[in-house]
């Protein structure tokens, strides 16, 4: 169960009282999806659009498709059904190949690179949240859609920064610390404090998402950026903010389809309070997302139990055997300095 906990699977007796969609797909290709309504014997037949439009209908499809990563299954036919706001995993098998089409990758041109960084910002003063009233107009563009209420009235306490695209890692990190500047000053002025991290307050996690264009997802590169990324990345994240965030957000193996010919990766915390330091995260992301035929390791059930339970010890191991498998077989010294920079920061904060 904690291997599946690891990436945000749980799993349940099929229940017809219950919506149920079942995703047939190869990896992150969707062929078809059926939607079962309570009760319904027979499923509709629906696009991914229109699934998606139900309430949970994609967090549904998107379940499915990490369901059969966490599986190793890359031809899949996956059942889910969701009770209240929860989704589970009823059934998997593997499908046969000739069923399927194989869909082409569609990358075209060079590989982009992109981010969404939530944060919240608190009165310095009395130490209150910051919201922003619902139905701000164009303010509203730099909000997520995480919504506190008073009495009749709702508004948006969780903000997020959103860079101008870039063609690459290094510039990306600077369109972010642009980004950052005008978002220190403008708090500063309104006696604001910005704060991140996984779980600065009460029930809101917060994300640092990644965002490619013209890179199809594939699991090959999602295992890469698991394995590579989110669990060397995970020994500086707060212990308890990093559990509670797992819980619904921040588990393995969370991908996104985006509209760009490419792909979300959504595992890691907020990385705001970091940024100014953070060039050799974003260094290391581009060199990672790049490179093709990285041998990536299967997370073992013990590092995937470690992940859940964030013991820091065990994957501090992990890393260590990690970093020792990126530069074996390198002979780029250039290669090898972008990596040795990216575990040496992971080292600054861990050591701290």
């Amino acid at each position: 169960m904690e291997n599946l906990a690891a990436y945000g699977i749980r799993k349940q007796g099929p229940d017809r009282g219950l919506l149920r969609i079942r995703v047939t797909g190869y990896e992150y290709t969707v062929v078809q999806i059926l939607v079962y309504p309570p009760h319904a014997e027979k499923g509709i037949s629906e696009s991914f659009r229109q699934a998606g439009s139900r309430y949970k209908g994609r967090e549904m499809v998107e379940t499915a498709m990490r369901a059969a990563f966490a599986h190793q299954v890359p031809f899949y036919c996956a059942e889910v059904q969701r009770k209240g706001k929860d989704i589970y995993l009823t059934d998997i098998t593997k499908a046969e190949e000739v069923e399927l089409n194989r869909a082409s990758s569609g990358e075209q041109g060079s590989v982009t690179f992109g981010a969404d960084a939530e944060y919240m910002l608190k009165n310095m003063r009395t130490g209150r949240l910051k919201a922003l009233p619902v139905n701000s107009g164009e303010a509203e563009n730099e909000a997520d859609g995480a919504l506190i209420r008073h009495g009749y009235a709702f508004s948006k306490p969780v903000f997020e920064l959103h860079p101008d695209p870039a063609k690459s890692g290094e510039e990306l990190y600077q369109n972010l610390i642009m980004k950052k500047k005008k978002l220190m000053h403008a708090a500063r002025k309104s006696g604001a404090q910005v704060t991140s991290g996984a779980n600065p307050h009460g029930r809101f996690m917060l994300g640092g998402h990644f965002h490619f264009g013209n890179k199809a997802p594939s699991f090959n590169k999602t295992a890469e950026l698991d394995a590579y990324l989110a669990i060397p990345y995970c020994l500086i994240e707060q212990r308890n903010d990093a559990v509670r965030r797992m819980a619904g957000q921040g588990f393995l193996g969370n991908v996104r389809v985006n509209c760009f010919g490419g792909f979300e990766y959504r595992t890691l915390s907020s990385w705001v309070e970091r940024l100014d330091e953070a060039e050799p995260l974003f260094c290391y992301l581009d060199w990672l997302i790049r490179k093709e035929s990285l041998v990536h390791p299967p997370l073992e059930p013990g590092v995937l139990k470690a992940y859940y339970h964030d013991d820091k010890k065990e994957l501090y191991l992990y890393s260590e055997r990690l970093y020792s498998r990126l530069t074996a077989g390198l002979n780029s010294e250039k290669e090898k300095e972008i990596i040795s920079r990216f575990f040496d920061w992971i080292e600054h904060f861990y050591s701290k």
